[in-house]
């Protein structure tokens, strides 16, 4: 599901948090719907729910193991700088 461009992730606009919440807005007012939440709410059950790469939000199964072992690396990489 991600992109790659020249061997890195490419940003993905609609799997930000910021556009994802604006397209769960949009689609309970196209609906007539209320809105369930506001945006923190909606921020820390991205969190909580979805796997974060790179200020994106993945289902578990849309990351790669590519892209898993990259971040992996980073992840432990970074423990030691």
């Amino acid at each position: 599901m991600e992109k790659l461009k020249d061997g890195k992730i490419e940003v993905i606009p609609e799997r930000q948090k910021y556009l994802l919440y604006d397209a769960m807005i949009a689609f309970h007012i196209q609906r007539g719907l209320s809105i369930p939440m506001g945006a923190a709410e909606f921020y820390r059950g991205l969190e909580e729910r979805f796997v974060e790469r790179d200020r994106m939000y993945f289902l578990p199964n849309q990351v790669s193991n590519t892209m898993q072992n990259e971040w992996n690396w980073n992840w432990k990489k970074s423990r030691f700088l």
